[in-house]
């Protein structure tokens, strides 16, 4: 668990003006860590980055993790679901927090963070080779909206694209 009395602990909402090259940064490390699950490979330029993230898309909102006043995660939301487009759920983009600060607590920390902010239905969508995120999010779901959770499978029919996928409320 954090100890929040000895950790400076800040959740900013992002703007590509202010955080753009740093969310880049951050956005690179999230993708390095995708290599090892899905066989990415570097690119001609020395980064894992795929493709820029496109701000300023309607009802998406980027925050930033900072821990001691140093940049430790990020959580992408968007409103609207895309399992079945439903306009009332919000869904969890991506997710990230730096290896260093992973096993803590940061990571609920932050869940509940965003939760708190956005109360409602939401979907958080995880691809099913990342077995680490599926355990973590089957945890932190089962606490935070006190029911048993377990992920559905989905393909997106465009991209034959499988993930596993939970929908539950918040308070």
């Amino acid at each position: 668990m954090v100890d929040t009395q000895n950790l400076k602990i800040e959740l900013i909402e992002a703007n590509a003006r202010e955080h753009g090259a740093l969310f880049e940064n951050l956005l690179n490390l999230y993708f390095y860590d995708f290599a090892e699950i899905l066989g990415y490979d570097i690119g001609a330029d020395g980064s894992y980055l795929q493709n820029p993230h496109k701000w300023g898309d309607p009802g998406e909102v980027v925050y930033l993790l900072y821990v001691d006043e140093l940049p430790a995660g990020f959580a992408i939301i968007g409103q609207g679901s895309e399992i079945d487009r439903r306009t009332d759920v919000w869904d969890m983009h991506e997710f990230f927090v730096i290896r260093r600060h992973r096993r803590n607590g940061l990571g609920s920390w932050l869940a509940r963070e965003v939760w708190r902010k956005h109360p409602g239905t939401w979907d958080v969508r995880v691809m099913k080779p990342n077995t680490g995120a599926l355990a973590f999010w089957e945890g932190i779901i089962r606490e935070v909206a006190a029911i048993k959770v377990a992920p559905e499978s989905f393909t997106f029919p465009e991209t034959a694209h499988e993930i596993f996928y939970f929908r539950f409320s918040t308070p």
